[in-house]
């Protein structure tokens, strides 16, 4: 068998994103995230290096159960601790939106909170984009498998564990940041039926960014999109994709086609948007906003979004 460093190292060779991978292991053993944006923050969370393992878990039953159809699928928070951290880092920066899983009724329904549907696609789709997953089969007993478990996290203690991990510098801000998910959650309690979530997301949260005369009512989307866009623009660097869906943009709108292209030469719009109201509200939270407007001088910028709500930022 492979040593701690060995199996360390093959997680960090083995690495790809998660949309690369076309199978998924039906073996028992530990799987490692990695951190592989762009950008070197999650949240408050600072200083983070690409190809950095940020997260170490142990699966008795298989790699796909536990990663591709829980830990990486939307509407699961209430079941992946690693979702709610990474979710609770980013929940201001994505507007992300906690509430109790299941009834709603227990203290552990707030405790293991979710997110609202749209928040659920949103983290999935940045989930996706900027993290990467390997895999080391492990097919012992249960008690071998959490030994090396607890090997791998005491060697590597990586960020977002927060269980077994007391030497995680950064333990602390993400208890921190669960409690206030916790806490949100809370509020929760008994206003929302979960069954019905998905139709909440759709009717109650655009009204509230939506102007007069139905004016920003893609706003609610786009929010949860700009801290992607603003790690291209600070990088410099093209941000690969991010998958949106018909759906998020029916809960706003009702157009035929939300296909766009925005261009952007030294700060200023190089082509016309009147006939997207959907590109048209994502170019005035961006032109409105100092930061960003700063970010792109100097630069040749291209946002697009295809028929296959597959969303791009191409730089040049």
């Amino acid at each position: 068998m492979k040593n701690i460093d060995q199996i360390s190292q093959h997680f960090i060779k083995s690495a790809k994103l998660f949309s690369q991978h076309n199978e998924f292991s039906t073996l028992p053993g530990i799987y490692a995230v990695l951190y592989l944006g762009k950008s070197n923050t999650l949240g408050t969370i600072k200083a983070l290096k690409s190809g950095q393992i940020i997260y170490i878990g142990k699966t008795l039953s298989s790699q796909q159960s536990r990663d591709a159809d829980t830990h990486f699928k939307s509407g699961k928070s209430g079941s992946s601790t690693l979702r709610r951290s990474i979710g609770a880092l980013l929940r201001e920066e994505m507007k992300l939106i906690p509430i109790p899983r299941g009834s709603g009724k227990t203290e552990k329904d707030t405790t293991n909170y979710r997110f609202d549907d749209m928040s659920e696609d949103f983290l999935t789709s940045w989930m996706v984009s900027n993290l990467g997953l390997a895999f080391f089969e492990y097919p012992k007993s249960p008690d071998e498998i959490r030994s090396l478990e607890l090997k791998l996290l005491d060697k590597l203690c990586p960020v977002l564990n927060i269980e077994s991990n007391s030497a995680n510098p950064f333990l602390s801000e993400v208890k921190s940041a669960r409690a206030k998910c916790k806490r949100l959650a809370e509020q929760k309690k008994g206003k929302i039926n979960p069954t019905v979530t998905t139709i909440i997301s759709k009717v109650v949260e655009p009204k509230r960014t939506t102007g007069s005369g139905g004016v920003h009512k893609y706003e609610v989307i786009w929010r949860r999109v700009m801290p992607m866009i603003k790690e291209s623009l600070f990088t410099g660097k093209d941000f690969s994709s991010m998958q949106l869906t018909k759906s998020q943009f029916d809960a706003a709108g009702n157009r035929k086609s939300y296909s766009f292209n925005i261009q952007y030469q030294n700060g200023k719009l190089m082509n016309s948007l009147d006939s997207s109201a959907v590109a048209r509200d994502l170019n005035r939270m961006i032109i409105e906003n100092a930061e960003y407007k700063q970010l792109l001088k100097g630069k040749s910028v291209k946002l697009v979004m295809g028929k296959d709500f597959v969303f791009k930022v191409a730089m040049s």
